[in-house]
């Protein structure tokens, strides 16, 4: 089972339709994975990275896992403002106030980041792992992501202030 921080939790493997061959090898048990840096750009874990922990070992710090996400005008690590994964794709992504990123969990190399026109916000995967419903900063509207490409297919305009997103099975 893995535990994303902040924002999603992830289910046994067994109840999903993803093969096990799809999941990074080298981690077998419960993880959490936690985005940094978080709030107000705090550097003291390391810069932009994914800090991944054993649940079944006393959270025991495992590894941490370099991702990027600067701010374009001072090259300085933007802070982390959401995290989801799609099982169906193997990758973990996250939000910066500027862009979005995903990582794919076995190689836990960077595949992609794309700037997002008016920020990006606490996005939430759909349950099949092919979508992201990504809110813009407190903006008018919502981006809807492929999961794949990073592609923008759809914007959705509400003309209130898309912030925190969540996207059920139901």
């Amino acid at each position: 089972m893995i535990i994303v921080f902040t924002i999603a939790w992830i289910s046994p493997l067994s109840l999903l339709n993803t093969s096990a061959s799809k999941v990074n090898a080298s981690l077998s048990g419960r993880y959490l994975y936690v985005a940094v840096p978080g709030i107000r750009d705090y550097l003291g874990y390391g810069g932009h990275g994914i800090l991944v922990f054993d649940i079944n070992n006393n959270h025991r710090f495992v590894k941490r896992i370099k991702t990027q996400g600067l701010h374009p005008n001072n090259k300085k690590p933007s802070n982390v403002k959401g995290v989801a994964v799609s099982m169906a794709l193997n990758s973990i992504y996250i939000t910066t106030l500027e862009s979005l990123q995903r990582i794919d969990l076995g190689t836990e190399k960077i595949i992609w980041e794309k700037a997002i026109e008016g920020g990006a916000d606490r996005l939430a995967v759909s349950p099949d792992g092919k979508l992201i419903y990504l809110p813009s900063l407190e903006k008018e509207f919502w981006s809807v992501v492929d999961a794949q490409t990073g592609e923008i297919i759809k914007k959705i305009v509400t003309n209130s202030g898309a912030h925190n997103t969540i996207y059920g099975p139901s």
